[in-house]
């Protein structure tokens, strides 16, 4: 009878969890803990459909999908939530769906996958089963341009931003490539992943810092969060950040060999840390990317080109 009503009082909270906003769900956890765990992998490297060279980020859609960055083979490949291989998106080139180093990916609410290319310095905007739509961008320094461009993200609005890394800046265009603003950092970060949360702010991770900074839909930073270091909450090379539909953030750190979730106000919450070459284990965790329910997280290795599976549960216990 007991481990029946446990069961059922589990039940309810990974219900009640999807329901409401972290703020309010977080004082229920009082007698649970988070806790990951590996489930599966695919991939691996090579030039075959399934097979890849150089992941550099991955993205969910709603309906459970992912897509990742083929970056040497020049393609966005598909795949089902178990790793089953759905569709290759692009081909080598500089034309209208071709691809040169895509490197960054978005799924928007719509399920439109928007592409970042360091090769062709651009943006790219697909359909979810990989038509193409539109694009805009071209190298350079100015308003527009790109020079190593290495991510991208949409918000609610349709406003779109770029991660301008090597013109160490955030570029801020409407829906149909319009340019807006930019964001412009001292030269000391270097944004290269962002992620956007349920109210539209924008999280630029920033590489040489070490750190997180949270900006409104305006451009002010209104957080931070993140140090050097090996402890929770720390990060040595943190080089790709997610977000789940209930706003919770999580990062891949490649030098330390991990990823961490975190609340969307920037407070640690639990972390992966196993390293090592075995299955369950990480080695070089270059890209992260996390299903909309926040239940899977996908994480690409650097060495190895495999896609590993993980699992969030919440389990009896306290910190």
């Amino acid at each position: 009878m007991k481990r029946f009503l446990w069961i059922i009082s589990i039940t309810a909270v990974l219900i009640i969890s999807s329901c409401v906003k972290p703020d309010v769900f977080e004082p229920i956890l009082n007698n649970l803990i988070l806790k990951f765990s590996y489930s599966s992998l695919f991939g691996g490297s090579g030039t075959a459909e399934g097979k890849f060279d150089n992941i550099r980020d991955i993205a969910v859609d709603s309906q459970g999908n992912v897509y990742i960055t083929d970056y040497v083979n020049d393609r966005i490949q598909k795949f089902s939530s178990s790793g089953t291989l759905i569709k290759v998106i692009g081909t080598s080139g500089t034309g209208d769906g071709q691809l040169d180093g895509p490197i960054g990916l978005f799924i928007d609410k719509n399920d439109n996958l928007w592409v970042v290319e360091v090769g062709n310095a651009r943006v790219q905007k697909f359909t979810s089963s990989g038509t193409f739509i539109m694009k805009f961008g071209e190298f350079g320094h100015g308003n527009g341009q790109f020079d190593y461009p290495q991510d991208i993200a949409v918000d609610s609005k349709g406003r779109i931003y770029v991660a301008d890394s090597d013109n160490y800046r955030i570029q801020v265009f409407t829906g149909n490539g319009t340019y807006i603003i930019s964001w412009v950092y001292s030269g000391t970060e270097l944004p290269c992943s962002l992620a956007v949360d349920i109210s539209d702010n924008i999280y630029v991770l920033d590489e040489d810092g070490c750190r997180v900074l949270v900006h409104n839909p305006d451009g002010v930073i209104i957080n931070e969060f993140g140090s050097t270091g090996t402890g929770e909450g720390q990060f040595i090379d943190p080089i790709r950040i997610a977000t789940d539909a209930m706003g919770y953030i999580y990062i891949c750190d490649l030098d330390d060999n991990k990823f961490s979730k975190f609340t969307p106000n920037g407070r640690f919450m639990e972390e992966y840390k196993k390293p090592g070459t075995q299955d369950d284990q990480l080695e070089k965790p270059f890209a992260i990317g996390v299903s909309p329910d926040g239940k899977l997280i996908y994480i690409a290795e650097q060495n190895t080109d495999e896609i590993k599976i993980f699992k969030q549960n919440l389990v009896p216990g306290t910190k």
